[in-house]
């Protein structure tokens, strides 16, 4: 039998016995791993970052290729070790609680970059640090862990500077880099996209072993990839059979706090888990009646740790692939999966910012660009957020350190590449740079001292902003602005409609592109309306509910109806202390602090009051459901925990069988106390919709927030290469779809279609002098109709309906009459509509639009906002001779 040398936690009877009988050559051994491994094995968390594990979920999953299936699939050697070549860095030291930046960044990420551009990780310009992007989610605290998911987001926005350009692999916990080169070197260096692999069977390995060899797209060189699971010793391969006395992980611990790096296989290595003298992936070995992975004593992976040199075999181990399989508390792998990176070869920068920015406290701070193509617009029309600076890295000066005044100060820079999306060829547009500073105790200060647009399209072109060195404005919104014209031509979408359906039979149509640079991805947009209004809070009785924790539990509960949330249905809905509603029962982990907006970005949620300090403590507080086929509603009583002691909190959501959702809040007292978030999402990373006032409760008043959705298409999809597919087509419908296409320089454009059988239409309103919906106007619909059916449409009549308290309508349908195949018709001043005098603000006015005809009839949305007045905020500098008036304007139409 061979012999095993296991850490205490994995150590039995039978064991310790043969410990006892084991050589003072394999007592050595294992006192040199422990001894080796101990250091860091103390600094491991014992969980997975308590978002991430819902967030990792949700990546994109890498399915095994059809062409990689059977005898078409391409040969695979019997071992395979990616370590041995020339883009693997060597095996270094994690510092700090930096294991999850370690695998992904030190490991995965320089390797992956290095092989796509043929380069060697030999030097430190070929080399990638831990800490650029872990130092902007440790809070400042050395002993903070960070999942790897969260950084992956800093690669794939900003990029990362190198080695060299950073200073180190890691320049202590608390370090910013300030150096606007080395920022603008860094956005060169990007991830494209990440993937998971799920390594539960047979298949899911082969997959691994296919991305390992080849990418999984026939390249010289294949990858690697990251798991968590907890830290272990190790075993040693027996005698007498291949690789003997390397090491090997037979089993994993109980936890996810440790990331590593899988850098190939071994098909032959072996281990005898049931101790019958023999090894066998053919056996059920663990006697749950099948025989799959689990049962497998024969094959195995390679990984790399980074606890030095001294852990394992010079810091790389063997894991049996049986392990990968295994249940978590079986001593598998978090979840089954493995993650793996795309990354960007030659990506150059078009537009960036420079920026000098000064403040004492970096945490009360959020950097936001923006850009209108009205260059008299005072207020952004559109606007991107970064994974870096934002209300990040600790109440600590901006480059760290609280002890050096130039520490206050920093200078960095911003890829602002994908605002060339909402700008037109050849015309000017304005870019704003704005400073939100989060600081309702005015316990810090700082200057915006210096922003510049950069024109890299036109050789590295500076255009400074006519104001700097201003006071950051206390609590509030910073911003400065700039003229300039990019003369860029970007990717567009030429089609311009989609063809008709016929019912009951499937429907696909490609899609057509030019300009920007390949490759292109697509995506389809599914959006709600989103509106604020005031109304009664309503009084829930109904069941209390039993979470499994008072701290981050959940309780699950059955509604009476099937509800529709973007495209899916649902018959039941998991509620969470923590202030949100999902659609499963994965664990909500909890020991660090996390930023919340990653885990509600990836996971389809309803966000009522996000924030991960909630937590019922009174014996009056908890959850409530109550329901009927009508609606399902539930409550949280509970209490937030943050720096001004406890808040009581009250809210309740609304579920509608139709998808509609209402969120309700009783008074909360002061806004500026709390931080959480208000919204609803996919889970895909970029449909959601986050209500006007996240991080900003209601003052003195019972709020309610209502999200209905869109006239999309729930099963309808959408490939890389732009081709549209759907089965599911209802002949009465006239579906909305927008899709967004992105290149290679992330530059998008998006298109709005609409999908019938027979009548498109297009609408246009005249209220008022300037075409806004104010309160007290009569606004008139036209509308361009086109048949888009073979045969002529006759007897068409228009009718459109709304029932909303803020609207009367006083013509409501228009007679058509006949429309030939293909023609279009003008129809002007269709309808009219009386607007109330006291309609909210930025209020969405939903119209139901009905088409009937002789023979058919069709149902389609039209929706358009209305605006109750203007907001206005003063920004004055101190020394500027200028008074910046900021306006929040929007597009009226």
């Amino acid at each position: 039998m061979p012999v095993q040398i296991s850490i205490p936690i994995f150590v039995s009877d039978k064991t310790n016995i043969k410990l006892m009988k084991s050589t003072l050559l394999f007592l050595i051994s294992l006192f040199l791993i422990l001894q080796s491994s101990a250091q860091d094995y103390q600094r491991e968390a014992k969980y997975i970052h308590p978002a991430d594990s819902l967030v990792l979920i949700n990546l994109p999953e890498l399915k095994l290729p059809e062409s990689y299936k059977g005898d078409k699939a391409p040969f695979l050697p019997i071992e395979l070790d990616n370590s041995t070549l020339p883009y693997f860095r060597s095996i270094f030291s994690q510092d700090g609680w930096s294991c999850g930046q370690a695998a992904s960044i030190g490991y995965n990420f320089t390797y992956e970059i290095n092989r796509v551009r043929n380069l060697v990780a030999d030097t430190t310009i070929n080399l990638y640090p831990t800490h650029f992007a872990y130092n902007f989610y440790n809070e400042g605290n050395y002993s903070q862990g960070v999942c790897y998911h969260h950084t992956f987001d800093v690669l794939k926005s900003c990029g990362t500077p190198n080695v060299y350009d950073y200073g180190g692999m890691s320049n202590g916990h608390l370090h910013w880099m300030s150096d606007y080169e080395k920022y603008y070197y860094g956005m060169h260096n990007k991830i494209d996209e990440i993937y998971s692999i799920s390594v539960a069977d047979e298949e899911g390995l082969m997959t691994l072993k296919h991305w390992l060899n080849d990418h999984l797209d026939g390249s010289d060189y294949g990858g690697l990839a990251n798991f968590y699971t907890d830290v272990v010793g190790v075993n040693l391969l027996p005698p007498g059979t291949p690789e003997e006395g390397k090491s090997v992980v037979t089993q994993f611990g109980n936890y996810n706090g440790h990331a590593m790096t899988i850098i190939g296989w071994n098909d032959s290595i072996r281990w005898d888990y049931n101790e019958d003298g023999q090894y066998t992936n053919d056996i059920d070995i663990n006697d749950d009646g099948v025989v799959n992975v689990k049962d497998w004593e024969i094959g195995g992976f390679r990984l790399a740790n980074s606890h030095g040199e001294n852990w394992a075999d010079s810091g790389f181990s063997y894991v049996m692939s049986k392990v990968l399989a295994e249940e978590k508390y079986d001593g598998g792998i978090w979840n089954k999966a493995v993650h793996v990176i795309d990354v960007k070869e030659d990506y150059e920068p078009f537009l960036t910012y420079k920026i000098e920015l000064k403040h004492t406290s970096r945490t009360r701070l959020k950097v936001i660009a923006g850009v209108s193509s009205d260059t008299t617009d005072l207020w952004p029309e559109h606007t991107m957020e970064f994974p870096m600076f934002n209300y990040q890295g600790g109440d600590h000066y901006m480059q760290g350190v609280d002890t050096i005044e130039s520490h206050k100060t920093i200078i960095f820079g911003l890829d602002v590449t994908p605002l060339l999306s909402f700008i037109n060829y050849n015309e000017p547009a304005k870019f704003f740079f704005q400073v939100h500073e989060y600081d309702p105790n005015n316990k810090a200060t700082g200057r915006l001292i210096y922003f510049a647009l950069m024109d890299y399209i036109n050789s590295g072109q500076e255009i400074p902003s006519p104001v700097s060195d201003i006071p950051l404005t206390e609590n509030g919104y910073t911003t400065l602005s700039v003229v300039h014209n990019p003369s860029y031509e970007k990717v567009i979408i030429d089609t311009e409609e989609l063809p008709a359906f016929i019912s009951g039979q499937p429907y696909s149509h490609q899609l057509t592109v030019s300009g920007g640079d390949n490759p292109y991805k697509w995506d389809l947009l599914r959006s709600y309306s989103v509106n604020q209004y005031y109304e009664n809070y309503p009084v829930i009785v109904g069941q209390e509910l039993n979470p499994n924790s008072t701290l981050n539990g959940f309780a699950t509960q059955a509604i009476p109806f099937s509800f529709p949330f973007y495209g899916q249905t649902y018959d039941s809905i998991t509620i969470h202390v923590d202030g949100f509603l999902m659609f499963n029962e994965i664990k909500y982990p909890f020991p660090y602090q996390v930023y919340d907006d990653v885990l509600f970005k990836h996971e389809p949620m309803l966000a009522v009051f996000l924030n991960q300090n909630i937590q019922i403590f009174e014996s009056n507080q908890g959850l409530w459901y109550e329901g009927n086929e009508e609606y399902a509603a539930f409550r949280w009583v509970v209490e937030l925990v943050n720096d001004n002691g406890v808040v009581p909190l009250d809210f309740t959501v609304f579920l509608y069988p139709d998808g509609k959702i209402e969120y309700y809040f009783q008074d909360f007292g002061n806004p500026d106390d709390y931080r959480r978030i208000t919204g609803i999402s996919m889970g895909d990373g970029f449909n959601y919709e986050l209500a006007g006032f996240t991080n900003n409760v209601p003052v003195e008043s019972q709020q309610v927030v209502s999200f209905i959705p869109r006239n999309f298409l729930s099963d309808l999809s959408i490939d890389n290469d732009g081709f549209l597919s759907t089965e599911e087509l209802f002949e009465s419908k006239i579906y909305d779809i927008t899709v967004k296409v992105t290149d290679n320089n992330e530059i998008s454009d998006r298109r709005s279609f609409q999908l019938s059988s027979g009548i498109i239409y297009d609408y246009t309103i005249v209220s008022g002098d300037d075409n806004r919906i104010d309160p007290g106007e009569e606004p008139h619909i036209s509308f361009t109709l086109k048949n888009m059916a073979s045969l002529p449409i006759t007897g068409l009549e228009l009718n459109v309906q709304i029932f909303d308290p803020f609207i009367t309508i006083i013509d409501d349908n228009e007679y058509i009459g006949t429309i030939t195949p293909g023609q279009t018709i003008n129809i002007t001043d269709a309808v009219s509509f009386l607007v109330a005098d006291d309609i909210p603000d930025n209020y969405n006015l939903d119209f139901d639009i009905y088409f009937n005809a002789d023979s058919e009839n069709w149902m389609g949305k039209l929706n358009f906002i209305a605006y109750a007045g203007w907001t206005l905020v003063k920004q004055q500098t101190s020394s500027s001779p200028l008074i910046i008036m900021v306006i929040q304007l929007q597009k009226r139409y």
